[in-house]
């Protein structure tokens, strides 16, 4: 199957539409702490790790790795230090 050119489809208003709402759910990057969530989420694929493996190693409860994942929880400094130390990842791109 051939896979069409962006250029050659034709999208009604209604495909417009959800196409846009799904591009503000994308957004999100935009938001620090959601942002900061997509970095430390790569960072835990990255070493293959579980919530619970990083939550140890950085002493914290395996909850609130899920928070900070999904950018519901805010790292502060002393927590960015505690990752830059077990990931070698500077601090201060947490903050």
């Amino acid at each position: 199957m051939k896979i069409p050119k962006l250029k050659d489809l034709r999208i009604d208003e209604e495909g417009t539409k959800k196409i846009r709402a799904a591009m503000a759910k994308v957004k999100m990057h935009h938001d620090p702490v959601k942002r900061i969530g997509i970095i430390f989420r790569g960072i835990r694929f990255k070493n293959d790790l579980t919530q619970a493996e990083v939550a140890k190693r950085l002493g914290i409860d395996q909850s609130d790795v899920s928070k900070i994942e999904k950018g519901k929880r805010f790292i502060g400094k002393a927590l960015a230090k505690k990752i830059e130390k077990e990931f070698g990842i500077d601090y201060r791109r947490f903050l």
